[in-house]
C-alpha cells in the first residue's frame, strides 16, 4: 500500500477525485473457511487479527492519501457479497467507514447492501462486483465475457436506466484483463493479495497488484492500467 502511495505521488499529477474501489473480500474468510465452508483454508492470522489488521492497515492507508492533498475529493466504495468474508467482511468495512466519515468528514463512503452496485462520476458509470455471492452462485463470473454474463450484466444496466460509458469491475480472480460488449466495459482487477492456489490452479498465474483508470469525467476517455508490486517469477 505504501508502494501505492508513492505510485500516485509519482505521477505529479492534481486529480480532481481519487476514488478507492474494495471489491470483496477484504478478509480471507471465517474460522479458515470460505461462506460456504467445507475447506481449510491456509491462513497465518486468526478471524480477530485479520479483522484488526485490514480496519487498522486500511485506516493508514485512506487517511495518508487523504492528507497528501493531491485530490479534491477523495472517495472510497465497497461492494458486499465476498465469497471469502460473508458478513463479517461488511462488518469489519462498516466499522472502517464510520472511522473514515467521523476522522475525515470530506471523505465520503458507501458500502453497497447488495451484491452489486453503482456510481457515477461524472458522464461515467462504475458497476462493482465481487464476481460471485455467498449466498446463491457456485460460479463466479467467468474472465472472458459470455453470453449469459453479458445478459445478466445488460439486465442490470436496463434495470437501473444507466447510460453513458459504463465500466463493470471485478475483484474475485485477483486477474487483470478486459472485454468489450455493446454497452458495457467488463474487467477482472488485481488483488494485493496476488492469486491463490485455487485460482492458478484454474485460471491463470497471477500477480498482486492494483488496478486503476484515470478518467476524463466529461467525455469516454478511459486511460486504464495496473500497477504491479512484483512478478511471478519474483
Amino acid at each position: 500500500l505504501k508502494y501505492i502511495i508513492d505510485t500516485v505521488v509519482n505521477l505529479n499529477e492534481d486529480f480532481d477525485e481519487i476514488i478507492i474501489n474494495l471489491l470483496g473480500d477484504q478478509l480471507d474468510g471465517m474460522n479458515q473457511q470460505t461462506t460456504r465452508g467445507g475447506h481449510i483454508l491456509p491462513q497465518n492470522l486468526d478471524d480477530k487479527e485479520q479483522i484488526h489488521s485490514y480496519i487498522e492497515i486500511m485506516k493508514w492507508f485512506i487517511g495518508s492519501i487523504y492528507k497528501l492533498g493531491v485530490a479534491n475529493n477523495l472517495k472510497v466504495y465497497s461492494v458486499d457479497g465476498g465469497n471469502h468474508d460473508g458478513i463479517a467482511g461488511f462488518a469489519a468495512t462498516l466499522a472502517l467507514f464510520h472511522y473514515i466519515e467521523a476522522a475525515y468528514p470530506n471523505c465520503q463512503t458507501e458500502l453497497f447492501n447488495r451484491n452489486m452496485g453503482h456510481y457515477s462520476v461524472g458522464n461515467h458509470t462504475y458497476i462493482l462486483f465481487h464476481g460471485k455471492n455467498f449466498k446463491t452462485m457456485k460460479h463466479g463470473y467467468p474472465k472472458y465475457m459470455d453470453v449469459k454474463t453479458e445478459k445478466l450484466i445488460t439486465n442490470y444496466i436496463d434495470y437501473h436506466k444507466l447510460s453513458g460509458p459504463i465500466s463493470f469491475l471485478k475483484g474475485d480472480l485477483h486477474m487483470a484483463n478486459t472485454d468489450y460488449t455493446k454497452k458495457f466495459r467488463y474487467r477482472n482487477c488485481l488483488s494485493l493479495f496476488g492469486a491463490s492456489e485455487w485460482i492458478m490452479d484454474n485460471y491463470d498465474i497471477g500477480t498482486p497488484g492494483v488496478s486503476f483508470d484515470i478518467i476524463d469525467k466529461s467525455n469516454n476517455i478511459i486511460m486504464s492500467s495496473e500497477i504491479l508490486l512484483k512478478t511471478y517469477e519474483e
